[in-house]
């Protein structure tokens, strides 16, 4: 499995829930590698956070092949040896 989708708590207002997705090779396990967090919003009117969290939680689900950068070479690397949470 490589997406694990987790509600981490509710917002003060209104208690709407708050999501973290967590992207790895084993999302599923539980194991001690290297985190990396993103927050997507922090304030209530930061839009493209959110919209940039959801298109990059996307991208590493679906990478395009056709693309070859020295990134997405990286891609299958950082995916089994990191754990990647965007909130």
């Amino acid at each position: 499995m490589v997406y694990q989708l987790d509600s981490i708590g509710v917002s003060t207002n209104e208690n709407l829930p708050i999501y973290a997705v967590k992207l790895s090779i084993n999302a599923n396990e539980e194991e001690d590698e290297p985190r990396i967090l993103i927050l997507g919003q922090c304030h209530a009117e930061e839009i493209l956070g959110v919209e940039m969290s959801m298109s990059l939680i996307d991208w590493l689900l679906h990478p395009d092949s056709e693309v070859s950068t020295p990134f997405m070479n990286k891609l299958k690397e950082f995916m089994y040896n990191l754990e990647i949470w965007v909130v």
